[in-house]
């Protein structure tokens, strides 16, 4: 398969080599990605659980699957599927052969791709309500800029003050305090990309966050489900759908 590479972890979690289909899918080289840990190239929302995960697989030596999010060496996110095991030298474990396919333009109505639709398509939804009604009567920041949060980190973007202010329309000031609700909230949490001083502060959306918003993403999608096409349940009520 085109989209799957193969890597040597050491037991720390270093990257030790990898083929050139692995450097190619985390737009790298593997001179490059030898100087890595899998942690750093593990997305923020990510990092928490793969760490508990690989953890497990040194402590028991049994096998693990599972779907992440990894980031490019230019910062985007890309979701694929990962496989690890141990490999053993006199019955000590030596180092670990993990396997990892890039997930792309995936149909189930539950895949990282859709969900990251349909996480686009209800912000969407939501801000045509502007034009029914008076947009004070029907605004709902908190969880637009929730939303907003999960879409950029998929896309491998940065969410910041300055793009919710931009995106919603809403005053610096305003979403400022928006951003501290939620951070008082446990839903999003600050993410460490520039240390620089005079750098502005990105956020991302907590782990426990996170799941609940996949969770609810996935419960509006088998909800709208029309004959397993999630677009044409959209189309049923947004017009405008089936025009982008």
């Amino acid at each position: 398969m085109a989209n799957v590479g193969h890597a040597v972890i050491g037991l720390a979690g270093n990257i030790e080599s990898c083929d050139a289909q692995f450097a190619h899918i985390t737009g790298s080289i593997a001179a490059r990605l030898c100087k890595k840990t899998v942690h750093e190239i593990t997305a923020p929302g990510d990092q928490a659980e793969c760490e508990r995960a690989f953890k497990r697989l040194v402590a028991t030596g049994q096998p693990l699957s599972m779907t992440k999010r990894f980031v490019r060496e230019n910062g985007a996110i890309f979701w694929a599927k990962s496989h690890a095991s141990l490999v053993y030298d006199d019955d000590e474990p030596l180092r670990i052969i993990a396997t990892v396919s890039e997930l792309v333009a995936a149909k189930d109505a539950r895949s990282p791709a859709m969900m990251l639709e349909l996480a686009r398509t209800l912000l969407e939804v939501r801000r045509d309500r502007e034009e029914v009604c008076c947009p004070a009567l029907v605004s709902e920041s908190g969880w637009d800029i929730i939303l907003m949060a999960y879409i950029a980190e998929a896309e491998g973007r940065c969410c910041t003050v300055s793009s919710i202010s931009q995106g919603l329309e809403l005053a610096a000031s305003l979403s400022q305090r928006w951003i501290t609700a939620l951070s008082e909230g446990g839903g999003i949490e600050v993410e460490i990309r520039d240390t620089t001083p005079s750098s502005e502060k990105s956020f991302i959306l907590t782990q426990p966050t996170h799941k609940r918003v996949e969770s609810y993403l996935q419960r509006v999608s088998n909800a709208l489900q029309t004959d397993g096409d999630v677009g044409q349940a959209f189309d049923a009520f947004d017009p405008a759908h089936t025009q982008r």
